[in-house]
């Protein structure tokens, strides 16, 4: 499998092979991660969980300001033709803050997930 840079200038053909080999080194080279993993894809893709705590500190709920605004750009996006896509953070507390039909069509039109 090839990849490239997308408009096909710059340095030109890389195999995936030899990103997947870039992308270890630059992982190995790094300060490691809370949970102790250097990549955090490969975090990812391990499920690495940390404590609920440590993990709202670097993923904070959505203010309430976020939340409002949110709810206000998804109205006006829909009122224009356009579905919004909000993250579920941002739906859930649509859905705290009184926004239930909003809330639930966001998702319906996001496919439910």
């Amino acid at each position: 499998m090839v990849a490239n840079d997308g408009d096909n200038t710059g340095v030109g053909v890389v195999t995936l092979g030899e990103q997947l080999r870039r992308r270890r080194a630059a992982a190995a080279a790094s300060r490691p991660l809370r949970c102790g993993h250097r990549d955090p894809l490969t975090c990812l893709a391990r499920r690495c969980h940390e404590s609920r705590r440590a993990r709202d500190d670097l993923h904070p709920p959505p203010s309430d300001r976020w939340v409002d605004a949110g709810a206000a750009a998804a109205a006006h996006l829909l009122a224009a033709g356009v579905a919004p896509i909000l993250d579920v953070d941002t739906l859930r507390g649509m859905w705290r803050h009184g926004h239930h039909r909003l809330a639930q069509h966001c998702y319906d039109l996001a496919g439910g997930g």
